[in-house]
């Protein structure tokens, strides 16, 4: 539902949004809270605005590439 809306608001792109990415946000404050005991409005906001945010907007705009060379398994540059 909160994919769809912000579809609708034009915030993100049509493209398709994995399971992992759609669920970041609340398995992360999830797993802060259990292992903090407490949560902050502010720690929240940082969850959304660098993690979950960001990873939906590269999904949902189809550009999955879009990282830098090296960063990840498609790109690694091991050798």
């Amino acid at each position: 539902m909160i994919i769809r809306r912000a579809r609708d608001r034009g915030e993100i792109g049509a493209g398709p949004v994995p399971a992992t990415a759609a669920t970041l946000a609340f398995d992360l404050v999830r797993y802060r809270f259990l292992m903090e005991g407490s949560l902050s409005a502010e720690a929240i906001d940082d969850i959304v605005e660098t993690a979950a945010v960001p990873l939906i907007r590269v999904h949902a705009s189809g550009a999955e590439d879009s990282g830098a060379e090296g960063s990840g398994p498609k790109g690694s540059s091991a050798g």
